[in-house]
């Protein structure tokens, strides 16, 4: 494209005033200046943006002169005729107006068709009335089109990925960016109703889920620290009150408790929504704290259960001791009275499966396993005395 300095030009229209009685030389030069750039336009020398850019400087210096020159007199206004004042007004006059009235109203020039409508309006009665008019109707429609929201989505660009920062925490894409910024260029809708549209998507709504699980989680530490020693301490006391305290089943049991208890903290988080509690972190906190609770309640109980189970079968271990001395001392008796020597297999095998039996349903306290052994071993000495 080739380079038009309007400066020149302005300057060779000023230089060209000596031309005539009433210096309407001046006018004529810059029509043919005017003409020459709009030969370059059709040749493709320059284009209609350069064109149009350059006019909206030159045609205001030309229509000065004009004016000047209708208003001195009928002689002066008759030279500017001769020269083409009024073509010079019927056409880049008409054509300069239309087209700064179009770049002021939204932000281009007129297309072709639009131009040539648009010089029609403004050379009619009240022209500039009229054709601001015209204009301002080609605006609107324009505006109205996809190639101009399009276009204005960049400027809503800003506003755009604020949005989706502070509402759903990360970047809008281009193409996001284009689609909403369009839509909000477009009129058709605003900040506010936009920001209603996205709390209803699905990435919105597990975001504020998310926010209201870690709330929820920093603000349970305290109670859960407290829960947890008081869960240790409760197992230290019981294994400590049955003589177990230095047993790898406490380092089990403590280690266990505390895996249970990260198990139902995940779990409680994972399922926890903010619509389930309107939001209020203190329920959702209470809740969990009540079912901690709970657990560590139910845990106790099981070990007072367990505990009044081990020492039944205790007691039925003594009793079958009892029975086994006095087992024994009959048998010592028949002995002496020249009867048959028994082997006392049973209560071998019995004391050894009795053990085994105590052990395992005693959760492996030696307790439970010397319980055992001493019930079923009584149980095998019977058999032996009547074998």
């Amino acid at each position: 494209m080739a380079e038009i300095n309007e400066d020149a030009i302005l300057q060779k229209i000023d230089e060209s005033g000596g031309i005539g009685s009433y210096g309407e030389g001046r006018i004529g030069t810059g029509i043919q200046e005017m003409q020459k750039l709009a030969g370059m336009v059709q040749s493709g020398d320059i284009d209609y943006e350069q064109y149009a850019n350059i006019s909206q400087k030159v045609v205001p210096k030309i229509n000065q002169i004009i004016g000047s020159l209708y208003s001195g007199g009928s002689a002066s206004a008759s030279a500017a005729q001769n020269v083409g004042a009024q073509d010079f007004l019927d056409n880049f006059y008409t054509e300069f107006l239309a087209n700064r009235d179009a770049k002021q109203m939204m932000g281009r020039y007129l297309e072709p068709e639009e131009l040539a409508m648009a010089q029609s309006a403004y050379s009619g009665p009240n022209g500039e009335t009229t054709g601001r008019a015209f204009v301002a109707n080609v605006s609107e429609r324009y505006k109205a089109s996809p190639e101009y929201l399009k276009g204005q989505s960049g400027e809503y660009g800003g506003q755009v990925s604020q949005m989706f920062q502070s509402l759903i925490g990360r970047d809008a894409t281009p193409d996001e960016i284009e689609h909403f910024g369009s839509m909000l260029a477009s009129g058709n809708t605003d900040a506010f109703e936009l920001s209603n549209f996205m709390k209803q998507t699905p990435e919105y709504i597990e975001r504020q889920d998310q926010l209201f699980r870690e709330g929820v989680a920093t603000e349970m530490e305290p109670q859960e620290r407290k829960l947890l020693e008081r869960g240790r301490e409760d197992t230290l006391r019981r294994y400590a009150k049955a003589g177990t305290q230095h047993s790898p089943a406490l380092d089990f049991a403590i280690t266990k408790m505390m895996g249970d208890l990260a198990d139902k903290r995940s779990s409680y988080l994972t399922g926890l929504k903010v619509d389930q509690y309107g939001g209020q972190k203190d329920a959702a906190r209470q809740d969990y704290m009540t079912s901690l609770n709970k657990y560590l309640s139910d845990l106790d109980y099981e070990k007072n259960l367990r505990n009044q189970n081990l020492n039944a079968l205790t007691q039925r271990g003594w009793n079958a001791q009892d029975y086994m001395t006095q087992s024994r001392d009959y048998q010592n008796w028949l002995n002496s009275q020249g009867g048959t020597q028994k082997t006392g297999l049973g209560a071998g095998v019995g004391s050894l499966v009795g053990g085994a039996a105590g052990l395992y349903f005693g959760g492996g306290n030696p307790m439970a396993g010397m319980a055992g052994s001493q019930m079923v071993s009584g149980v095998g000495s019977l058999f032996d005395n009547f074998s």
